[in-house]
């Protein structure tokens, strides 16, 4: 993952990526016939802004801090399914939450860490988004995961083109001309 992110502009290789699942994918799933419009927003808060989000902030972050930052994405999918399902939870899971925050914010508040805080912040924002998808995909529990995969990528290989297109131009344009492509 890190040796793309160091060759390939992230947004352009998440294009690229999600295009080979979907191609590969939708010819062996069926469609979610009636739940169309649950998968398509499941493919932005899944597909465009975790993934999005999360390799862009990868391209600053060196990869064990973003695996301790990952631990998050469970304490925000708790959070999202308290706040959007009423699940309850007690004193224990709260202590547990309290501790993860506190453990990435020793991360973060280091003085010596070689990453940047802010792709530290993309890659905390990433995983408020994980959270949120996973809480979706509880909800889309009819669905086969396969089906999910497949039909994320449809929709998210698309978008990642575009977005790639307007914000990641100079950056390709530099890589094919250092490749001698252009």
């Amino acid at each position: 993952m890190k040796t793309g992110i160091d060759h390939f502009p992230p947004l352009l290789m998440m294009a690229v990526r999600f295009s080979f699942v979907a191609i590969i994918l939708v010819w062996f799933v069926s469609p979610p016939t009636g739940r169309w419009g649950a998968v398509f927003l499941l493919s932005i808060t899944m597909g465009t802004l975790h993934f999005g989000l999360f390799f862009g902030g990868m391209s600053g972050l060196e990869s064990s801090v973003a695996a301790i930052v990952c631990q998050l994405g469970i304490v925000f999918s708790v959070l999202f399914a308290r706040f959007l399902l009423g699940e309850v939870f007690g004193v224990r899971r709260t202590c547990g939450m309290v501790i993860a925050f506190g453990g990435v914010s020793l991360i973060a508040g280091t003085p010596e860490m070689a990453s940047s805080i802010i792709h530290l912040l993309i890659v905390l924002a990433s995983m408020v988004a994980w959270g949120l998808a996973a809480v979706q995909i509880r909800q889309l529990r009819d669905v086969s995961p396969m089906t999910l995969a497949a039909w994320i990528a449809v929709f998210s290989a698309p978008l990642f083109f575009i977005i790639s297109a307007m914000l990641e131009t100079l950056r390709t344009n530099l890589i094919l001309l250092k490749s001698g492509l252009k």
